[in-house]
Parts: C-alpha cells; sequence; structure tokens
C-alpha cells in the first residue's frame, strides 16, 4: 500500500516533466529509475552544458531541473547561472553532498527550490519534490484561469463596444439583455473562487497597524486618482499616458497589500500584469475613441472597485466573503488589457495537471 506522500507525488507527476543532471552514472541511473515511474518526460544529462542545450531545444519547457554541482564542462553554479539569466521561473533541485556552510549559502542564493542531499533517500527526496509539483500545479491551475479570465473579458468588451456604436440610448430592455449574457459567460467560466471563514472580520485581524496605515492613506490616495481619471479623457495621449502611468503607484500599493494576506493570487498577478500592460501603452491605441471610452470607463471602476473594497472589509467590517473579489478585480485588469489585445484564439497551448 502507496502512503500519502507517495501517491500524491505520483499523482502531481503524473503530466510533469523533469531534467536530471549528474556526471555520475550511478546517481542518474537510481534517479532515471525511480523518476520513470512518476513523470510523463524524463530527460539527462551529464554535464551542466549539455543540460543547458537539452533545456534550450525543449525551448526552456520543463518543469523541473534536478542537478548535481561538481561536474565538468559547466558545473551547477554555472549551470544555475545560465539558467537565471534566460528563466526566473524555473524551478531547479540541487543534489550535493557540500556541508560547508558557506557554499550551501551559495546554493541558496542561486534561488533554487530546493536542495537534496547525496547519497539518494526516498525520505529526502520525495517531501522536497511533493513541495515543488504542488507550486508547478498551482502556477499552471492559475494559467488556465487567466486565460479563461481574458476570453470572458474580450466576450465583455465586445458586448460593451456594440452597445456604444448602437445608441448612447440603449433601452432598459437591452440592457437587461447584456445583463444576462454577462451572467451567463460568469457562469460558463466559473472564476469566482471562495474560501471558507474568509469574512471581513477575520481577514482584518491578519493586518497590522503598518498594513492599516497604508490603507488609509492608499483610500485617500484613490481618491485623489479617481477625481483625475475623470479629467484624463479629453487630454492629449502623450499626458494621458504619464498621468496612467503614475497612477499605477496606487496599485502597487494595493498589490503589496493584498500580496502580503496571501490569499488573493489571481488578483495580484492579474494586477502586476496590469501594471506592465499600462507601462507599455503608446499613443496610438488611445486614438479609437471607443476603445479609449471603455477603457477610462472600466478604469476608473477599478479604483471604484478598490476603494469601496478597502472600506467595506478593513473599516467597517462587514463583508461576509471577502473572495468575491479575487476573480472581480483579475477580470477588470484582464477587460483592461482585453480592450487593446488581439482576440485570442484557443487554449490548446494550456497545460492540464
Amino acid at each position: 500500500m502507496e502512503n500519502d506522500l507517495n501517491l500524491l507525488v505520483k499523482n502531481l507527476a503524473r503530466n510533469a516533466s523533469i531534467l536530471i543532471v549528474d556526471d555520475d552514472e550511478f546517481t542518474l541511473d537510481i534517479y532515471e529509475s525511480v523518476f520513470s515511474t512518476l513523470f510523463l518526460k524524463i530527460y539527462t544529462a551529464k554535464d551542466g552544458q549539455e543540460a543547458f542545450d537539452l533545456w534550450m531545444d525543449q525551448n526552456k519547457n520543463i518543469d523541473i531541473i534536478v542537478t548535481d554541482m561538481m561536474m565538468p564542462t559547466l558545473n551547477g553554479f554555472e549551470f544555475i547561472n545560465k539558467i537565471r539569466e534566460n528563466s526566473n521561473s524555473q524551478h531547479v533541485l540541487v543534489l550535493t553532498s557540500l556541508d560547508d556552510l558557506n557554499e550551501m549559502l551559495d546554493i541558496v542564493n542561486l534561488g533554487v527550490d530546493g536542495i537534496i542531499p547525496k547519497p539518494y533517500s526516498h525520505e529526502k527526496v520525495f517531501p522536497v519534490l511533493a513541495r515543488v509539483l504542488e507550486v508547478i500545479k498551482a502556477k499552471k491551475t492559475m494559467k488556465r484561469q487567466i486565460f479563461q479570465l481574458k476570453l470572458l473579458s474580450q466576450e465583455k468588451v465586445t458586448l460593451k463596444a456594440s452597445a456604444k456604436n448602437k445608441a448612447q440610448d440603449i433601452s432598459k430592455e437591452n440592457i437587461k439583455v447584456a445583463k444576462e449574457a454577462d451572467n451567463k459567460l460568469s457562469a460558463k467560466y466559473n472564476i469566482r473562487k471562495t474560501i471558507q471563514g474568509a469574512d471581513a472580520l477575520s481577514l482584518s485581524n491578519t493586518i497590522d497597524y503598518s498594513d492599516m496605515d497604508n490603507i488609509d492613506a492608499l483610500i485617500s490616495s484613490l481618491h485623489e486618482y479617481e477625481a483625475s481619471i475623470v479629467e484624463l479623457e479629453g487630454k492629449p495621449a502623450n499626458e494621458i499616458i504619464d498621468n496612467l502611468i503614475s497612477s499605477t503607484d496606487a496599485i502597487s500599493t494595493f498589490l503589496n497589500i493584498i500580496g502580503r494576506i496571501g490569499s488573493f493570487e489571481v488578483a495580484y498577478e492579474a494586477g502586476k500584469h496590469l501594471i506592465e500592460f499600462i507601462k507599455n501603452i503608446n499613443a496610438s491605441e488611445l486614438e479609437d475613441s471607443t476603445k479609449k471610452e471603455l477603457f477610462f470607463d472600466a478604469y476608473l471602476s477599478m479604483f471604484q472597485d478598490i476603494d469601496s473594497w478597502l472600506e467595506v472589509v478593513f473599516i467597517n467590517k462587514e463583508a461576509s466573503n471577502v473572495n468575491y473579489f479575487d476573480a472581480s478585480f483579475a477580470n477588470t485588469c484582464l477587460e483592461l488589457e482585453a480592450i487593446f489585445a488581439d482576440k485570442l484564439e484557443d487554449d490548446s497551448e494550456l497545460e492540464f495537471f
């Protein structure tokens, strides 16, 4: 009978890939033998240069790299540094028999996900492997969820643009139809998550005094940005862009707050992506008056939503479920990007776990 940890690793690794790097054939054979029953794809290399070339040949698309440090041609330190020059997100586990504290610190400073001591020990390998695989699963799930949010956002933008082009005096019946369509889209993608016990009072109890000071200051700045956004739409494109970039400071402050809370991963990632998007907007993208109007409507709405949510949750402590905001805020961020984005084709490139 397999224990819980073995089953967990087996389940998480079944669609994942791994690269094992070691100049010692005995060690390489052991890991290849163990992992062949777990992982979908296994790659091996005998030195850092061979491993790096293989990783590049696979378009840097290998879930986990397990590497020795003492190797010919290109050692582990050099290999990981080359990986980091190309990817900060690649998951790397280090095999080592080193016991020098300074060298261990050097390994940690490379940004690795874990250290596995030699020789091979099931009890030492599997807990580290399980932890990294769970992180990878969460990332892949989030990537698919963000894709679904983008699809939803683009369809919402199409609905809004169509409504604005038809007439400004849309009848109540048309508004009802648009709302029903929006509700169907939300149900279709099922993106609103809930977390047990996430009420405003319990969440606010996790916030320290410095964060509460930041929240108070942020609410004040949000009011100022809301007023300035209303005045921006009629200004020259370059001035608009400068002000938009300035307004991302408030979004960054907000993301720092929810990032420390740790319960709003989807909103946090979507918000970071939106900031980069705004910093790269060019004047030509604001020439389409319909898209510009849609963008400012959604952008102002986003600031108002942040303002209201902060007040309800942290000032009045009234909300019984604060987690609706995770998908709601992320959806608004992606809707803003979708206004200027090319149409998404499909999700065939996304991986399932």
